[in-house]
């Protein structure tokens, strides 16, 4: 894959509030995509893909799959490695110092299951920075029914543009384990027309970068494949914000500057 500039995908974060990029390496993406078509053929009792998944796992045993299959993707970590594998291109975009969101989410969304995605929203209306930037990994090819959408520019307007209609989501529990699957419990909704929104493609092997402040998501994958994704958060660690308040999943270190390194170590050994 031709690797695209970084002034490149800056200009279009800029302009657009998002940017496709292109992953140097796709070694663990592969062997996450094997590992979790081998956990499905567990469930099921032969071999399964990804794309084919909403023919082979039914609704009654649906979230019971996705949460062994999020929990086995998070202990495994192998968000932080293919993350640690683009740490490069990550470097550059938000810099030296980076934490990761600890736990990643894992997301599933079938055709035509409404109920499989969380329907538009801005991040930053839940309590995110736009000093971190979200990062969508895809682990199926996804046209335009089947890619999340994104509105653009809408994220650098102000809240006050947007009519959020607050809602009381009966299916997620404060705390259950769709919460923790990344479903808000209760969610603040944009009135913003379908049309207006860009619909990107996504190959395997390519991600997209997005503000916090811009508005996207999923109401209904209209395609024929299971959209088979994973979703987190890049910050650098002297961003202005406070970490720990301002992000309600948590982060934990992905690489440090030997600047830092030695920093720390000598303010510690002079308390």
């Amino acid at each position: 894959m031709k690797i695209q500039s970084i002034d490149k995908i800056n200009q279009n974060y800029i302009k657009k509030g998002y940017c496709v990029v292109d992953l140097v390496n796709t070694k663990t993406l592969k062997a996450l995509r094997f590992s979790l078509e081998k956990e499905i053929s567990i469930f099921i009792k032969k071999k399964a893909n990804l794309e084919n998944y909403h023919k082979i796992i039914d609704d009654k045993i649906h979230e019971k799959v996705q949460w062994h299959l999020c929990n086995y993707f998070r202990k495994n970590k192998f968000c932080h490695k293919i993350a640690l594998e683009q740490i490069d291109l990550l470097r550059q975009i938000v810099g030296t110092d980076l934490l990761v969101q600890k736990d990643p989410f894992l997301r599933i969304a079938r055709p035509n299951k409404e109920n499989d995605n969380i329907g538009f929203h801005r991040d930053t209306v839940y309590g995110q920075s736009p000093y971190e930037i979200s990062i969508l990994i895809t682990l199926v090819d996804l046209n335009t029914k089947e890619c999340l959408k994104y509105l653009p520019r809408s994220h650098l307007k102000s809240d006050k543009k947007f009519q959020f209609l607050e809602s009381v989501n009966s299916s997620v529990q404060k705390g259950s384990k769709k919460h923790k699957l990344g479903f808000p419990y209760s969610p603040k909704i944009p009135k913003i027309k379908s049309e207006d929104f860009d619909s990107p493609s996504l190959k395997f092997g390519q991600a997209i970068i997005f503000s916090p402040s811009i508005v996207h998501g999923q109401k209904i994958n209209k395609g024929k494949n299971t959209r088979f994704s994973f979703d987190f958060r890049v910050v650098n660690k002297f961003a202005p914000i406070n970490i720990q308040t301002k992000s309600n999943r948590g982060y934990e270190v992905l690489t440090q500057s030997g600047i830092q390194i030695v920093a720390e170590k000598f303010l510690r050994i002079n308390k």
